[in-house]
């Protein structure tokens, strides 16, 4: 995900909710299909009133991560937007048109109650919605590959990446016949006929900046997503009337970006996208980007928004065009400025009660186990990107006490974009600390010299960027740059370093695992990880010096320029 902060005022949405509809139910996809042209056996029932004009509305959303059930302000939940879509696909049932229902990955990590479940009632809320495919997005990978292989039996549609590759395939798995040769995990694409007269091909996408922190990382091989999609879009050109790329790669439109390998550029340096369905930059994007011909979409995160883009396409003159497109609240609220109080924006939208009967259990199983009160603080610390990505921030200050605490580290450094939430004030419970630390992520040290140290953080210097996951926290040590940017000098614990010292840093087992210059800290010699992840070593820390007090945690700047 990437970072960047987007101020939705909801008092300014103009869109009723408009409706659409699909015939069919979601069957089991094949998973043994030949290496051939996949096709979806699916096969619209009803014919179009307009034989030459074929009606298709897309539903999409993308960064679930884990939200299955609504929010403590009953926004959002997989069962409002079961009857929203249901909605839809009765309003364009009655059109005779078609609906594809999609979704642009990132379903795993983020919610206490869906990570201890491995995202099992996310899946199984899919499948009720009636998904039609996914991409893969980086946070599929947070487990093992074979947790991600049981996600995939439990869906009823195809996940699809074209360009994630490993020696460990679920085939080579179930017969134990592994070997080193690369192959795609996952379907690279399909090609679907559910809507009678129009074949569609889906190609997914993943970014290829993903970091994970299982063990068998180092055996998945990312590859340039937009080179695999060269590869496949000829096949589909010829074979479809319609390309969708379901991507979780980012829509990366600042200038500075426009290196990032993303939608834009994916749209730009290749020909016969129709439609990109987006995901990972978390952005909400009330009308569509268009580059190169090829509408990209996106509806930000955590299903707050369901995008539809209706679109009419002429089967005689092969000719695409777009109807209208409208991002659609699911429940949620706005806080009216004159008196404090929060409503829904638009109307409510009532809970899908099969969904909340198949959701429940999981919901009060996931609450039981997290609720624990493990102490309390008298005020809340921000987490927004906005703050952890761009500055010092308290909250950090507190996750680097419990580090070095931990660790008995001299300096401890963590990086903004693995602070997923705010710590509120009053009561807290270990879903507090795992709402903060979702991924797993265990505490590592590694012992460096004064110029190993110096080396490492002049790069940690370099990550100092706004609205960037990387940009770094620190505690323990001070540096002083100079104009150029480069170390002039630097105390740990208030002490000038000293060339005949070592000193012990302390970091997640995800910034180990990232290139430092010449350091790749889970490669040096004195690498050791304790084992202890984060949320658990925030949470002992909150235990033992309950209650905490937010003033405790006022940053000072790590980084001075003169």
């Amino acid at each position: 995900m990437k970072s960047r902060l987007y101020k939705v005022s909801i008092f300014f949405i103009t869109t009723t909710l408009i409706c659409g509809c699909q015939i069919l139910q979601t069957q089991k996809k094949d998973k043994d299909s030949d290496s051939g042209l996949e096709r979806d056996p699916r096969v619209q029932r009803a014919l179009p009133s307009d034989p030459d004009n074929l009606k298709l509305t897309i539903l999409h959303t993308n960064d679930h991560h884990g939200r299955f059930w609504k929010n403590s302000e009953g926004e959002y939940g997989m069962a409002a937007r079961k009857t929203l879509v249901d909605a839809i696909k009765a309003e364009v049932a009655k059109k005779n048109g078609c609906v594809l229902l999609l979704s642009g990955g990132d379903i795993n990590t983020g919610v206490p109650e869906s990570d201890i479940q491995d995202a099992v009632p996310d899946f199984k809320g899919m499948n009720l919605l009636g998904y039609d495919a996914m991409a893969v997005g980086n946070h599929e990978f947070d487990n093992k590959l074979e947790t991600f292989f049981m996600q995939e039996d439990i869906a009823d549609f195809p996940f699809l990446s074209a360009n994630v590759y490993s020696p460990k395939t679920r085939e080579c798995i179930a017969n134990n016949n592994c070997n080193d040769e690369p192959k795609r995990i996952v379907k690279p694409y399909l090609i679907s006929e559910k809507c009678a007269g129009l074949k569609i091909g889906l190609l997914g996408l993943t970014t290829n900046e993903t970091r994970s922190t299982y063990q068998e990382f180092d055996k998945l091989d990312f590859r340039n997503p937009i080179d695999e999609a060269k590869k496949i879009l000829p096949t589909l050109k010829q074979n479809t009337d319609l390309i969708i790329a379901l991507t979780h790669m980012g829509h990366y439109s600042l200038p500075e970006e426009k290196d990032k390998m993303g939608d834009i550029r994916l749209a730009n340096e290749t020909t016969g996208i129709d439609v990109i369905v987006g995901g990972h930059s978390q952005e909400p994007l009330f009308k569509p980007d268009v580059q190169n011909g090829t509408l990209i979409l996106q509806a930000y995160e955590w299903g707050k928004w369901l995008g539809r883009l209706d679109l009419n396409y002429n089967i005689r003159t092969k000719t695409l065009t777009m109807d209208r497109y409208a991002l659609l609240p699911v429940n949620l609220k706005a806080v009216d400025p004159a008196t404090g109080e929060s409503s829904f924006a638009l109307q409510e939208i009532p809970e899908d009660q099969d969904m909340l009967a198949l959701l429940k259990p999981y919901q009060d199983r996931g609450q039981d186990e997290l609720l624990v009160t493990i102490g309390s603080i008298d005020q809340s610390l921000d987490g927004s990107r906005a703050v952890v990505r761009n500055q010092p921030a308290p909250i950090a200050e507190l996750i680097n006490s419990a580090i070095l605490k931990k660790t008995s580290a001299d300096i401890a450094i963590f990086n903004g974009g693995g602070i997923r939430d705010s710590l509120p004030a009053g009561t807290l419970s270990y879903r507090s600390t795992l709402m903060i630390h979702p991924f797993g992520n265990t505490l590592t040290t590694v012992e460096l010299t004064e110029s190993e140290l110096k080396a490492f953080m002049q790069n940690v210097v370099a990550m100092v960027e706004p609205n960037s996951g990387s940009y770094p926290h620190l505690k323990g040590i001070t540096v002083k740059l100079n104009e150029q940017g480069l170390i002039e000098e630097m105390k740990i614990a208030g002490v000038i370093s000293q060339s005949n010292k070592k000193y012990k840093v302390s970091m997640s087992s995800y910034m180990a695992g990232e290139t430092y210059g010449t350091l790749i800290p889970n490669k040096h010699p004195s690498y050791y990880d304790t084992g202890y992840t984060m949320a658990l070593s925030l949470r002992d820390y909150i235990e033992a010096n309950t209650p905490l007090k937010a003033a405790t945690f006022e940053t000072v700047r790590s980084f001075i320029v003169e």
